[in-house]
C-alpha cells in the first residue's frame, strides 16, 4: 500500500509463520538486488551480514543479576555477537541445534545447570533462561528443605518421582506450528534430535514435527537400557500429549527399530499408526558385534578418528575415552567443550542404545512400512531394496528412492527431496479438509 516496513515488523511477521530455529539471523534493507550484466543477482555484491546485535528495533537490556552476566557471556562467545541483551533471542542471533548443544553444555559447566533443547526452544532468551534456572534452583532447595524435615519422604523417593518422563521431557518441537496431523521422529544413536532440525523445516511450516530425545541426553544419568523400555516411555509420553490416533511415526538410523516398537504398541492398544517412515535403514543391526570396547571404539569413531586397535587394547576404558577425545578435539570432531564425564556417558549411552538394539527380538508388524532408502546404498546386497523390511509389514510395502547417502540425505540440499517424497504419503490439508 506504499507504507514503509520497519525491521520489527518483518520480524513479527516471520515468527507468527516461522519456528525460532528457522528465522533469519541478519535483515538487510536493500534499495535494490544487485544484478550481474547477464540480468541475475550478483551474490558477490551483496553486502556481508553484519555479526552484531539484531534486535535494534527494540530497547537494549543488558545483564541484571549474575546468572544473566554468565549467559551472555557464554553467548557471546559462541556466538561471535557482542553486546547481546537478555531479550535478544538466540535463533535470531544465528543460534541453531548444533550451537544450542554447545551452549547447553557449557551453562553446566559453569553455572552447575541442566537445560535441554525443550527449554531453549520455549524461552530463546536470557532473560527466560535464566528464570528457568532460578526456578530449577528454588525447585532443589525445595526439595531439601522437605525431606529434611520429612520422616517419610526421602531423596531416593523424590527423586524417583522427579525422574518421571512427561511428554514435555523428551518430545522436542522441532516445528509445532500448522494445521496438518503431527509427525513423530525417534531420536537416533547418542539420542539427539538435532539431526532432524532440516527434515522439519524441508517439511514446511503447515506440518508440525515433534521427536523423541533419548532420557539421558540432557544429563540425566538414568537410562533406558532396552528397546522396549524406550518405547513404553516414547508411547506413553506420545499419549499424554495426543491420546489417540491415527499417528504418524518415523525414524533415522538406530531408531528405527523403536518408532517399529512404539508402532507395534500402538496397534497392541487398539490405536491407528497411519504412516511409518523408516529412512535408509533395515530391522538388522549393521555391524558385527565388537570383540571388545577397543573394537566398538573402531567401530564408531574410525572414519572420522585416527585410531589404532592395538595400540588402543593397551589402554584400560577410562583412557581409552580420554585419548579418544583428545584426539576428536584435535581433529575438530568433537566439539572443545566436552569434557571427559560428558563424553564417558555418551559413549555409556551409545553403547547402550547399541546393545539394546542387539538384544531386541523383531516380531512381524500389521501395519503398513515406508522405506525411503538412499541413493547411495551401503548396504549389503543380500539385503534387497525392502533393507529386510518386506518380510514383516503384514500391511504392506511403498519404497520411495532420494538423492545422498545415509547421512547426507537428511542435510541440504538432499534433504528437500526426501521432504517431497514424504509429502507424497503424507495426507495434505485439501485431503484433511474434505475428510472434515
Amino acid at each position: 500500500d506504499g507504507e514503509d516496513i520497519t525491521l520489527a515488523e518483518i520480524q513479527s511477521f516471520l515468527r507468527q509463520m516461522l519456528p525460532e530455529y528457522m528465522l533469519p539471523g541478519v535483515l538487510i534493507v536493500l534499495d535494490a538486488l544487485p544484478l550481474s550484466q547477464s540480468g541475475k543477482v550478483n551474490r558477490r555484491a551483496l553486502p556481508l551480514p553484519e555479526r552484531t546485535n539484531h534486535s535494534k528495533g527494540s530497547e537494549f537490556i543488558g545483564p541484571r543479576d549474575e546468572i544473566e552476566a554468565k549467559l551472555c557471556q557464554i553467548w557471546e562467545a559462541l556466538l561471535d555477537v557482542r553486546p547481546i541483551g537478555v531479550r535478544d533471542s538466540f535463533f535470531n542471533l544465528g543460534g541453531h541445534s548444533l550451537l544450542a548443544i554447545r551452549m547447553i553444555a557449557q551453562v553446566r559447566e559453569k553455572l552447575g545447570q541442566d537445560l535441554n533443547m525443550l527449554s531453549l526452544f520455549q524461552g530463546p532468551t536470557i532473560e527466560q533462561l535464566a528464570d528457568t534456572i532460578r526456578r530449577s534452583s528454588e525447585v532443589a532447595a525445595a526439595v531439601d528443605r522437605i525431606a529434611a524435615v520429612s520422616q517419610t519422604v526421602t531423596h531416593a523417593e523424590i527423586s524417583e518421582a522427579q525422574a518421571a518422563d512427561g511428554y514435555e521431557k523428551i518430545l522436542i518441537p522441532l516445528q509445532p506450528r500448522g494445521t496438518l496431523p503431527p509427525l513423530y521422529f525417534v531420536h537416533p544413536s547418542g539420542g539427539s534430535t538435532h539431526w532432524y532440525t532440516e527434515l522439519a523445516a524441508a517439511l514446511g511450516k503447515d506440518q508440525p514435527f515433534y521427536a523423541f530425545q533419548a532420557r539421558g541426553v540432557d544429563g540425566d544419568r538414568t537410562i533406558h537400557t532396552s528397546i522396549a523400555d524406550m518405547a513404553e516411555c516414547y508411547v506413553h509420553a506420545l499419549r499424554r500429549f495426543q491420546p489417540a490416533g491415527p499417528y504418524q511415526l518415523g525414524s533415522w538410523s538406530l531408531g528405527v527399530i523403536i518408532a517399529y516398537e512404539m508402532a507395534q504398541r500402538l496397534y497392541a492398544q487398539g490405536e491407528q499408526v497411519s504412516f511409518l517412515a523408516m529412512l535408509d535403514q533395515g530391522p538388522a543391526i549393521p555391524y558385527p558385534k565388537p570383540e571388545d570396547d577397543a573394537d566398538y571404539f573402531v567401530q564408531t569413531f574410525g572414519k572420522n578418528i585416527p585410531l589404532n586397535i592395538d595400540a588402543l587394547r593397551q589402554l584400560s576404558r577410562e583412557e581409552q575415552i580420554a585419548y579418544i577425545l583428545e584426539i576428536g578435539k584435535k581433529k575438530r570432531f568433537i566439539y572443545p567443550e566436552i569434557k571427559l564425564a560428558e563424553f564417558s556417558h555418551f559413549i555409556h549411552l551409545l553403547q547402550t542404545e547399541v546393545e539394546a538394539w542387539r538384544n531386541y527380538t523383531v516380531r512381524p508388524y500389521p501395519g503398513k512400512i515406508t522405506l525411503f532408502g538412499a541413493a547411495k546404498q551401503d548396504h549389503p546386497a543380500e539385503l534387497g531394496p525392502d533393507l529386510g523390511w518386506g518380510c514383516l509389514a503384514l500391511g504392506g510395502m511403498e519404497i520411495f528412492n532420494v538423492s545422498g547417502d545415509h547421512l547426507s540425505m537428511i542435510h541440504k540440499p538432499h534433504v528437500r527431496k526426501l521432504a517431497e517424497a514424504m509429502k507424497i504419503c503424507l495426507p495434505s490439508a485439501e485431503q484433511i479438509t474434505d475428510r472434515s
